[in-house]
């Protein structure tokens, strides 16, 4: 409380008074004189109630002041939470066109990344595919793999799945000194009702391991490697196998594995027109649509791409048919082939499995990735081959004859043979895809 100038006078007469009135109180005490003590006593009151309107007064005025400088405090604060809201609209509008500028650099960079790492996967395709050959020709050794049934996985009535193991290693150094080689597994599942729950029917891991100390060296994933690798041996028998002058592909299937093969064959040949069927059409336009932008940018030139409905009519018309499925019945006819066509046949690795009919087994002459492996597990092969449709001697080469110039496949200016492919996965394109990804893995 704060006192004014006429307030401390007043204050000060009045503690006078009060001194005034307590000694004249006290001395008619001592005598004995009551009127004297009675007018000390009124002295007394009148000091003290004087006292008391100076106090009054002093803060009455205290709390005017500071009902005004609270009045001048909320003004101030008024107007600095105006000039805050009015930034922070500035700071809006600012982000707003921020916002747009960057989705708009975006979509540029955007456009600019997508046909580098179309590039880049050009370049590594390439790669894939050189290392294959080399696979090859060179041999490892590769065990039959191991397939284990899991019966109706989730109760009766759905749809068995299976367990795969495929080992492989490269052949251990002759002599002392030399690069030691590696030792390589993939573990998969194949569950084929996963598609009704939005999950991919195939799920693996890649394990591999030094050859000199059985050390782990990467645990790699083995879905993307298998599509990768598959897509390579597909991409390896058509050097070999189909014309080089084939112009239109057919894709029959729309899984994971499918724009893999799109692209390498599309790498490989002067394709200029890709079809897509599967057994549900939106999946088949999704896909389209989706490679209907990418694909041209990955090969540096034009190539329509588009979903189809008529399956024998696409199947006729095609210089090229790849299959990649879990049929189990034909899906390739040979009533619908016609001179120079090549098939590619992927799906179906197992006995009760096809993509082809007996027809058209018999009608073109037949490569495969591994006998081994494809005389005793791929349907497409041991099927026909069970009905007396074909003998073990009309697989004509397999990968490895084929790399090593042991066949030649298609004949140079063969336009009229009908040539058909079936893969059912080796081991050796698995480890030879793990080598290549771990040395051009960043260090």
């Amino acid at each position: 409380m704060r006192l004014t100038g006429g307030t401390t006078t007043t204050t000060a007469a009045a503690v006078a008074l009060l001194a005034a009135g307590l000694a004249t109180t006290g001395t008619g005490a001592i005598r004995g004189d009551l009127p004297r003590s009675l007018g000390g006593t009124c002295l007394v009151v009148t000091a003290l109630t004087l006292i008391a309107l100076a106090l009054i007064r002093a803060w009455t005025t205290d709390a005017g002041a500071e009902r005004r400088e609270l009045s001048e405090a909320r003004r101030a604060a008024d107007a600095e939470r105006r000039k805050h809201f009015a930034a922070q609209a500035a700071l809006e509008c600012e982000m707003t066109r921020l916002t747009r500028d960057m989705a708009v650099e975006r979509a540029r960079i955007a456009a600019t990344l997508l046909s580098e790492r179309e590039a880049m996967r050009a370049a590594l395709e390439e790669d894939r595919l050189q290392i294959t050959t080399e696979a090859f020709r060179a041999g490892v050794e590769m065990p039959m793999r191991h397939h284990h049934a899991i019966p109706a996985p989730t109760g009766p009535g759905s749809s068995d799945g299976l367990l795969l193991l495929m080992p492989a290693w490269t052949t251990p150094p002759r002599q002392r000194g030399q690069p030691v080689g590696r030792i390589g597994i993939k573990i998969a599942t194949v569950f084929p009702d996963n598609g009704l729950k939005g999950l991919p029917a195939v799920c693996a891991q890649y394990l591999l391991l030094d050859g000199g100390t059985g050390e782990p060296l990467a645990l790699l994933d083995g879905a993307m490697l298998t599509k990768r690798r598959t897509a390579c041996a597909s991409g390896l028998a058509s050097r070999f196998l189909s014309r080089s002058d084939s112009r239109r592909l057919l894709m029959i299937g729309t899984g994971a594995l499918a724009p893999e093969l799109i692209r390498v064959h599309c790498k490989l040949r002067p394709i200029e027109e890709v079809a897509i069927w599967g057994r549900t059409s939106a999946h088949a336009q999704a896909l389209a649509a989706r490679l209907a932008q990418s694909l041209p940018g990955s090969l540096g030139r034009p190539v329509a791409v588009h979903a189809v409905t008529d399956r024998a009519a696409a199947v006729s018309a095609a210089d090229i048919i790849s299959c990649a499925t879990l049929s189990k019945t034909p899906l390739v006819e040979g009533a619908w082939l016609r001179p120079g066509q090549h098939i590619d046949l992927v799906g179906a690795y197992t006995p009760d499995m096809r993509e082809s009919d007996d027809a058209a087994v018999r009608m073109a002459q037949l490569f495969v990735d591994t006998r081994a492996g494809a005389l005793k597990e791929a349907g497409d092969i041991v099927q026909p081959l069970q009905a007396d449709q074909i003998e073990d001697d009309d697989v004509l080469a397999d990968l490895y004859e084929l790399s090593r110039g042991q066949h030649r496949g298609r004949e140079p200016g063969d336009g009229q043979g009908i040539t058909l492919f079936k893969s059912v996965g080796a081991a050796l394109e698995d480890l030879a895809a793990a080598e290549l990804a771990i040395e051009r893995a960043p260090p």
